[in-house]
């Protein structure tokens, strides 16, 4: 069954976890990896503009990717154990191998699809576990 309350919570862990990850954990490592060339002080404020749509996008799909790990976690019997092994599979098996096409198909650096796959794994690392324990 899936937990309505992880998947909002998991929408707003996303978002915490993302605003820290880009932001004063390795914003400028990410965005220069992601925008070669491009000025960072320039883009930060005409960014944050038009960023509102994009987040709120992205708020809905953290709480579906929630929910869908909540479901698996339930499916699975629950507990801490279930919640972190849940997460860790679903990020290997779903979210890292398609992640890799960026890498692979369109060019990206190596070292942004780590970056970007380390923000993954740890979000889906809370997740699962408040999954696991509710």
């Amino acid at each position: 069954m899936i937990n309505l309350i992880v998947a909002v919570a998991g929408g707003i862990v996303a978002m915490v976890v993302g605003m820290l990850w880009y932001g004063p954990l390795f914003g400028k490592k990410w965005f220069s990896l992601a925008h070669p060339g491009a000025d960072f002080e320039k883009m930060k404020t005409e960014g944050q503009k038009s960023m509102m749509p994009s987040m709120a996008m992205m708020f809905l799909a953290n709480v579906v990717l929630s929910g869908v790990l909540s479901y698996f976690v339930s499916a699975m019997g629950g507990g801490l154990y279930i919640g972190l092994m849940t997460a860790f599979i679903v990020w290997l098996g779903f979210i890292a191998t398609v992640g890799l096409s960026n890498v692979l198909f369109e060019g990206k650096p190596k070292e942004l699809y780590l970056l970007n796959m380390g923000c993954q794994l740890v979000t889906l690392l809370i997740v699962g576990a408040v999954a696991g324990i509710l």
